[in-house]
């Protein structure tokens, strides 16, 4: 077995670092980022200056403000993220190539088999530090871990954050794994630890003891051998997942909470949503609206068709299910749509009682291509006039967006 095959880079703080590289008057102070400007709302981000003070991702602006007076808050501009996103790509990739992208701020790198030596790897995670603050920012860092498998060198990367780095020797494997909590481990939730408890484990050191057949019982799923091998050291390649929805949700400034304007949002999140559809070439059968009220009431619901992915059908269905909601009158905090059971556009059933509209295809087909050169503001849905700017690109675990698609 290699004993350095991963390493992982996982970017420190990495919405709020971007923010104080951009405002130096926010460098070495605590910085909460929001998704806007209001009171009520809560913190997607914050600083290692405003972690000192208990502020993290959920913690309410109110609330921050009197754990940390002295806080400042900025709001979000995901755009400037994604663009340093590939910035730290490229600096990254100039010395080792990256594996996969995990996420906005977290990148997995397998290192060759020349890396037999610990001073190799200390060396590439000098040079990949040194490059980053070099051609990005010195203020955007990164704590790095290594190890036989990602799950191991994940863990690594984050015993010495902020800005550190820790290599797992294989004689020392235990002894490292052994220094967590249950609740440090990726896949291993609030729930999960407590069913957990219930065969009696209480710790990390009791989970490595246990044979792969007791955690694929405790699991009730194949995750269970694959945690038990992913502890032993072991290089298992990933479960590959194909995304089955995509949709995008948007929590109102308060100027735009009245019905009126909450539905010109709506139809903003879908024309988004459609461009994705088409630009990842595949189809949906099933429509979902989700609407928050700012009393606190939820309310969802789905339409389901034949297969598609042209505007003005979606558009249709969006309608149909707004006029279904209960309280029209009644102000909205959050809005959502989400396209589901997504299928290759190549491989469906056409409908036996609707034909394909191919001059409605070759308005789509134009509208992206628009959209493509010029961005978002050059073409966009007329049921979505005056709400252009509201809607935000905003940045999902696990998903990098495209900046031309959701700007």
């Amino acid at each position: 077995m290699q004993e350095f095959q991963w390493l992982f880079i996982d970017f420190d703080s990495y919405f709020a670092s971007v923010e104080q590289h951009l405002n130096p008057d926010l460098r070495g102070k605590p910085v909460g980022v929001v998704p806007m400007m209001a009171e009520t709302t809560s913190c997607i981000a914050a600083s290692y200056e405003a972690k000192a003070y208990g502020i993290k991702t959920g913690t309410r602006v109110a609330e921050a403000r009197r754990m940390c007076p002295g806080i400042q808050f900025v709001e979000a501009v995901h755009q400037a993220y994604v663009q340093y996103h590939h910035l730290f790509h490229e600096a990254i990739e100039e010395l080792t190539p990256i594996t996969q992208t995990l996420s906005i701020d977290e990148v997995s790198c397998k290192l060759p088999a020349s890396y037999a030596e610990q001073w190799h790897v200390e060396n590439l995670i000098e040079s990949i530090r040194l490059n980053i603050a070099q051609k990005v920012s010195p203020w955007i860092t990164c704590s790095m871990g290594v190890g036989p498998n990602k799950f191991l060198a994940k863990l690594a990367s984050k015993y010495q954050k902020p800005n550190g780095a820790y290599i797992i020797r294989t004689a020392a494997r235990l002894t490292f794994i052994h220094d967590h909590k249950l609740s440090d481990l990726n896949g291993v939730g609030r729930n999960m630890e407590a069913r957990l408890r219930k065969y009696g484990i209480y710790s990390v050191e009791q989970l490595t003891q246990c044979t792969e057949d007791t955690l694929q019982m405790v699991w009730g799923s194949v995750h269970g051998r694959r945690m038990w091998h992913a502890l032993q050291g072991h290089d298992l390649e990933d479960i590959k997942t194909h995304s089955s929805s995509l949709g995008h949700s948007n929590v109102l400034a308060p100027h735009l909470r009245i019905p009126a304007h909450a539905h010109k949002v709506l139809h903003r999140l879908l024309q988004k949503a459609v461009l994705r559809l088409r630009a990842k070439e595949v189809v949906t059968s099933r429509f979902q609206l989700s609407l928050r009220y700012e009393n606190g009431l939820r309310w969802a619901q789905e339409a389901r068709f034949d297969e598609t992915n042209q505007s003005h059908i979606l558009r249709h269905v969006l309608n149909e299910l707004w006029l279904l909601r209960p309280h029209p009158q009644e102000p909205l905090k959050k809005v959502g749509v989400n396209l589901v059971a997504l299928r290759e556009s190549d491989n469906y059933t056409l409908s036996l009682f609707t034909q394909p509209d191919q001059k409605r295809e070759a308005v789509d087909a134009a509208v992206d291509e628009i959209v493509g050169k010029f961005g978002k503001e050059a073409a966009y849905f007329g049921s979505a006039c005056g709400v252009q700017k509201a809607v935000q690109m905003r940045i999902a675990f696990n998903h990098i967006p495209d900046v031309m698609l959701e700007e």
